[in-house]
């Protein structure tokens, strides 16, 4: 049953909660909404009765790579691996052994693939707003979570004498890498209609955020056998950027995707010329040849590449809605439509087309 907002913060609500568990890991697991609230409020150290059984752990020295994978195998996650042996852990993450744990990341997989996420805000009434994501089982976790004064939305009513919002649901029913896109999108949605949005941490893929979610899927063998699938870096890092930022960060990159260079002197205007045709306009041209392009503009070769000059639209040519909406509809995300065709979409936002264009699935 849940309970009303703010129930934990009672502390009477919170102890007789806690009486029925004889340890805090009881506690935390079982109901981890009023463990929190208790952590946070500082009441641990009132429940006396919890009797926290101390673990000896072996000496660091002690773990070797198969020991540790020995005393992983007794779990089903790493958040298990990492309170039932600290030391293993630990032995495990500083050697990067944990990647080769495949049973962990199973499970995450499944978390990232089944649609158990969801985007909420918290709106003002001095117009100010926040934009979250979380699993939905956890939404009236976050609820309690927002209470305290550390929190960003608890921060900001406390220092400014307002009340918390209730929080409301955007969407549901989308996997958590859709979260933390929608998340963004959100974002950018409330600061374009003039909001004062206060969220701190940076949103969207490839962000911090990433990182909790995204925590063992992209193992080496995932990545490597998802990289397969492009040509490029570029083609891969629009395919998949979760993947691509693991890759990135792993330093993985260089093995996957040899760097093709060109002998000292290639690019004359010869071939400089042989290369800019590929490309229908110079944006084209320096993002998929950027050595190419810099030659080109330094020897002043680009207003010899009259083809470019076809493809530049005139003045007012996307002040027509229909020629905006056409070139919209070539579009998945308003992020694409943005990064392919930056004026289009500038006078789509300025003439509130964007909404039409790219309608959100759920607006509560």
């Amino acid at each position: 049953m849940r309970k009303r907002k703010g129930y934990w913060n009672v502390y009477e609500n919170a102890e007789r909660e806690a009486k029925k568990y004889k340890t805090r890991f009881e506690f935390q697991k079982s109901c981890n909404g009023a463990y929190q609230a208790a952590r946070k409020n500082g009441w641990l150290k009132d429940y006396t009765w919890f009797k926290e059984p101390r673990k000896f752990h072996k000496p660091s020295v002690y773990w070797n790579k198969e020991k540790s994978y020995q005393e992983a195998l007794k779990y089903k996650t790493r958040s298990e691996f990492q309170k039932g042996c600290v030391s293993a852990y630990n032995a495990a993450w500083k050697n990067k052994w944990l990647d080769d744990y495949t049973w962990f990341v199973n499970g995450r997989i499944k978390t990232l693939t089944d649609k158990n996420d969801s985007v909420y805000k918290y709106v003002f009434s001095d117009g100010a707003i926040y934009i979250g994501r979380t699993l939905m089982r956890r939404q009236n976790e976050r609820v309690n979570e927002h209470q305290a004064d550390t929190d960003t939305v608890g921060k900001y009513a406390k220092e400014n004498g307002l009340a918390i919002p209730p929080m409301e649901i955007i969407e549901e029913n989308i996997t958590p890498i859709e979260g933390l896109e929608r998340e963004d999108f959100w974002v950018n949605y409330y600061k374009e209609k003039g909001y004062n949005v206060i969220n701190k941490a940076k949103t969207g893929i490839g962000s911090g955020s990433l990182g909790a979610i995204d925590f063992g899927k992209w193992n080496k063998e995932n990545v490597f056998a998802e990289a397969k699938k492009y040509k490029t870096r570029s083609e891969f890092q629009k395919g998949c950027q979760s993947a691509y930022y693991a890759a990135w960060r792993k330093g993985w990159l260089s093995e996957m995707f040899e760097k093709v260079r060109k002998p000292r002197g290639y690019w004359n205007k010869k071939t400089v010329f042989e290369e800019a045709r590929k490309y229908q306009s110079r944006t084209e041209f320096q993002k998929g040849s950027q050595r190419a392009y810099q030659v080109a503009w330094k020897n002043g070769w680009l207003k010899e590449m009259d083809w470019f000059e076809e493809g530049k639209k005139s003045n007012g040519y996307w002040q027509n809605k229909e020629i905006v909406f056409a070139e919209a509809r070539k579009y998945k995300t308003r992020s694409d439509f943005r990064q392919n065709a930056s004026r289009a979409y500038i006078l789509a936002w300025k003439n509130n087309w964007l909404d039409i264009l790219f309608p959100a699935k759920k607006v509560a």
